[in-house]
């Protein structure tokens, strides 16, 4: 069994980089309303992929090349996929955030074209069920496939 502190203090920062430019360039695709529904269909897809990815790279670092038990790999994995979800996630919101105040988000143009107290009700219930909801379940959608990826890793390296 690997040890879960030696375990984070050599994935934490890869998979926290990769997070944030991921949560940053997803971000600011999200804010452009003529592209953000088109940016979906390949936001979507690469959001399962990328945690996965964070999993096989972070597994890597931290076995330093070398060959890993499926227990480590997936131990690693994860560790780097809570990580990567809890980065990704703050990021998210603060982008949710600014979506709220801009008025891109589809709630809160629908709902501003009522009213703008209609808008800021709306963008705040919004940002409430991100972070009640959405950031919890992103995490443990990143640590399964963060778990994945470590697997991965450590199959291929046998």
């Amino acid at each position: 069994m690997a040890d879960i502190g030696g375990v984070f203090s050599s994935v934490w920062k890869k998979a926290a980089i990769i997070a944030v430019v991921w949560g940053i360039i997803a971000g600011v695709v999200g804010l452009i309303p003529l592209i953000n529904l088109i940016a979906l269909v390949a936001i979507v897809p690469l959001a399962f992929l990328i945690p996965i990815i964070v999993g096989y790279l972070s597994t890597g670092d931290y076995k330093k090349g070398a060959k890993a038990e499926i227990g480590d790999g997936a131990t690693a994995g994860a560790v780097a996929g809570i990580v990567y979800g809890i980065a990704s996630g703050v990021v998210g919101i603060i982008f949710a955030i600014i979506g709220s105040i801009l008025g891109v988000t589809l709630n809160t143009a629908i709902a501003g074209a009522e009213s703008g107290a209609a808008a800021a009700g709306a963008g705040i219930v919004g940002i409430i069920l991100a972070i009640v909801i959405g950031l919890p379940v992103g995490i443990i959608f990143s640590l399964i496939l963060g778990l994945i990826g470590g697997v991965i890793y450590s199959i291929l390296k046998k």
